[in-house]
């Protein structure tokens, strides 16, 4: 079963490259154009996880019982000025 999708930053709508993206040990990382594909066995059963440097983490938990797609918004980090 494939879990695939593109993670962009919830303002701007621009793709993130280099995301970290993993799903029950497996994992990969965005390209250019912010898309990502895990390969995972069916009934996997896990929390679909991608982070990214200056953006809040993204978590979803996921039964995997057929190829699934997600179009995954980032939140930036706001720097806590002192």
């Amino acid at each position: 079963m494939r879990i695939s999708g593109i993670v962009r930053d919830v303002n701007t709508k621009r793709p993130i490259e280099g995301a970290l993206v993993s799903f029950c040990g497996f994992s990969t990382t965005t390209n250019e154009r912010g898309e990502f594909t895990l390969e995972v066995p069916l009934g996997s059963v896990c929390t679909l996880r991608v982070t990214a440097r200056d953006y809040s983490p993204y978590e979803e938990p996921l039964l995997v019982l057929f190829d699934i797609y997600r179009e995954i918004e980032l939140v930036p980090v706001v720097p806590v000025l002192r």
